[in-house]
């Protein structure tokens, strides 16, 4: 892709993907790949696809950003909030699922909640939680 050989990364994107597409890496990886390339649709149906989205941070994390791309609000914001409030997690799992609802909470005007959200971010921080 960074080549600007879209063609052929899309190709090695969907072989990994039918190898296992249930890998958090090949996922996020693939969901990245098509929202590089404006297609959140297929980015939303690798996620969707994954038998781990409902119990991984991670993707949980990638599927609300991508709703938010659509200026559209993710099922799965409940859920999300059950799991950072459970403790089940370490910050470093959380870290970016923090970053998407502190996210969604600015958007919708809940500037305060919002605040908490990213501070708890910030506790033990990856590179996109950083950025975001």
């Amino acid at each position: 892709l960074m080549l600007g050989c879209v063609d052929k990364a899309e190709r090695y994107i969907e072989s990994a993907l039918s190898i296992d597409s249930n890998n958090r890496f090949i996922v996020r990886s693939a969901c990245r790949f098509y929202v590089h390339k404006n297609d959140t649709d297929k980015a939303l149906y690798v996620l969707q696809k994954s038998s781990l989205l409902k119990h991984d941070p991670w993707l949980m994390a990638s599927e609300i950003s991508v709703r938010q791309l659509e200026d559209k609000t993710s099922n799965l914001l409940k859920l999300a909030n059950t799991f950072i409030e459970s403790q089940n997690f370490s910050p470093l799992e959380l870290c970016e699922l923090n970053g998407s609802l502190a996210t969604q909470e600015l958007i919708s005007g809940n500037y305060k909640k919002s605040r908490k959200l990213l501070r708890q971010t910030i506790i033990m921080p990856n590179d996109n939680s950083l950025a975001q």
